[in-house]
């Protein structure tokens, strides 16, 4: 038990100090669960602090759905930029990339402290959101860093493949958008 979290703990330690060491080991043996735990962990983190500046109430049943969204969303956004990452000519493991997109989730518990000082301090909400915003740049950034030590891609497709899923929904919903407003006026159109 003690080699296991020791792996575990080296895992993690390489993730933040070595990533291409990291990029390596992450696929090696029953690492899905270091992704599926790190899920998690981002998952309780987000919807604690979430609750404590007072946007969600504090409920078990959400903060299980919470948890589970976090390892569905990460479970599809590993599946799809592997899948991006193989079309692209990159050669590795879809395991290792959750694994990875697992650690880079972990950022989200430094959320937490910033959470508790904004609950207590109001004054402290604006850089509640300077931190939020700062830490979803960062998940992106270990995200790209993650494709990029595991596939041997340069930074810049990294960078692409990661902002690809975004950017093809927000274009997805601004067609579907457009499609609302053009159905909207024509059919006021023709009720006049």
């Amino acid at each position: 038990m003690t080699s296991v979290r020791e792996g575990i703990l080296d895992l993690v330690a390489d993730f933040i100090e070595n990533p291409a060491r990291a990029a390596a080991t992450a696929g090696r043996g029953p690492r899905w669960c270091v992704g599926l735990a790190c899920f998690g962990v981002a998952g309780l983190s987000l919807y604690l602090s979430q609750s404590l500046v007072r946007l969600s109430p504090l409920n078990p049943a959400s903060l299980l759905l919470a948890c589970v969204w976090q390892a569905a969303a990460g479970v599809f956004m590993a599946s799809l930029l592997h899948l991006l990452a193989e079309w692209s000519g990159g050669r590795g493991r879809v395991g290792s990339v959750f694994v990875l997109f697992g650690m880079s989730q972990l950022v989200w518990a430094l959320a937490l402290p910033m959470a508790v000082l904004a609950a207590f301090w109001r004054a402290a909400l604006p850089a509640y959101w300077i931190c939020v915003t700062v830490l979803a740049f960062s998940a992106l950034y270990l995200r790209a860093r993650s494709l990029r030590d595991h596939y041997g891609f340069a930074m810049g497709k990294a960078w692409l493949l990661v902002l690809f899923p975004y950017l093809a929904g927000l274009l997805l919903l601004m067609a579907a958008l457009a499609l609302l407003a053009i159905g909207l006026v024509s059919a006021v159109r023709l009720s006049f």
